[in-house]
């Protein structure tokens, strides 16, 4: 497969600005998943890399050689789309052979190729069938086919799940990586959905506004954001936020409300180094990292339930916390106490979860 490299890549449309300083590597072999919300870039990222679009700033290369001039076609890059893009009037076997007609293959050749490469996809069956008479799991299939049957040097896959049902969407996850594997291929992934993210990169690209805001792996994307922004967008539901400062080695305050609490000393030290003592800061905790308890020991906020929500293996309590604070925030239990909608309940913060961050510019501080 490839590496591919995006060097300070910008791309305005008109006077808007739509990527800004874009770097990006992709080793070879890599899934790489580019996430964010609508709007963030990441389709104008995978048109960038395939020709579609031509950045107005930067270089993209493919191993090593500078692309930028070369039209999609002579690329070597292999693009799969949400809505399938079949030919509507061919069979499954002549979508899957156009492509290698394109390329002047021998009839023998194109027919080993379809072969094995529906035999790969489960859908060996289907070859004579037209994508109308097909599922949308099937059709996903032979779209994937369409641009594995050119063994091209880097995949770029634009949503290819968001158009299937709830379960057919997480077989199909499961498939792409037991493809990825079998491949050895170099993936570009893009989703709006985090589970899918979380799930099947190797390292995730969150962007936002065009930028990017954090490269790296799943878990430290979760557990480690880079900032406000990351901590807030991935994880469903995300951080909770509070205002909050620390003045001291046992004092916090949060909205407020001030605590008199051991600061954990690591903690304690980088706000010390950061010059962020008594500053105005975020505090960001994860729902599961919240937890309802009966006294009012360490950081203890009070409460009343706005809405449970049963997920079947856990459950999730949006409460809204008006003393001192004045915040809706959410909690993730694994089982339901004796908590409905109405509820006085304490919620308490362990710090040693937490992350802090600049109230101004939402970047991580510990």
């Amino acid at each position: 497969m490839a590496q591919l490299e995006l060097k300070n890549i910008k791309k305005t449309f008109d006077h808007t600005t739509v990527l800004e300083d874009v770097n990006v590597t992709v080793n070879d072999s890599e899934f790489v998943v580019l996430v964010g919300p609508s709007g963030s870039g990441k389709s104008t990222i995978l048109r960038v890399i395939a020709g579609l679009e031509n950045p107005s700033e930067g270089e993209i290369c493919l191993d090593g050689k500078k692309i930028n001039k070369l039209l999609p076609k002579d690329r070597d890059i292999a693009m799969v789309f949400q809505n399938y893009a079949l030919y509507p009037h061919m069979s499954v076997k002549d979508n899957l052979a156009f492509p290698l007609k394109m390329l002047k293959l021998s009839s023998d050749q194109i027919d080993k190729n379809v072969n094995e490469t529906a035999e790969l996809l489960g859908i060996s069956q289907h070859l004579l069938k037209k994508p109308r008479d097909l599922s949308g799991g099937e059709r996903q299939r032979v779209a994937l086919g369409r641009a594995i049957i050119r063994k091209p040097k880097l995949f770029l896959m634009d949503e290819p799940l968001s158009n299937l049902d709830a379960k057919l969407r997480t077989q199909m996850r499961t498939e792409l990586l037991k493809l990825h594997s079998s491949l050895n291929a170099t993936v570009i992934y893009v989703t709006h959905d985090q589970i899918e993210a979380l799930t099947m990169g190797h390292r995730i690209v969150v962007l936002n506004h065009g930028r990017v805001q954090q490269i790296d792996t799943p878990h430290n994307i979760y557990h480690n954001p880079g900032n406000a922004f990351v901590a807030g967008f991935i994880g469903n539901p995300g951080v909770n936020f509070f205002d909050a400062k620390i003045s001291s080695k046992n004092n916090i305050s949060v909205g407020k409300q001030s605590f008199s609490v051991n600061i954990p000393e690591n903690i304690y030290n980088f706000m010390l180094k950061k010059n962020c003592l008594n500053k105005d800061i975020l505090l960001g905790v994860r729902p599961e990292h919240l937890a309802l308890c009966d006294l009012d020991i360490g950081i203890v906020l009070n409460g009343k339930v706005d809405l449970v929500e049963m997920l079947g293996n856990e459950y999730l309590i949006y409460a809204t916390f008006h003393e001192h604070v004045n915040k809706r925030c959410c909690i993730k239990l694994n089982s339901l106490l004796n908590v409905k909608q109405g509820t006085a309940i304490k919620c308490s913060i362990d710090l040693k979860y937490a992350h802090f961050f600049d109230k101004e510019s939402g970047v991580l501080i510990s």
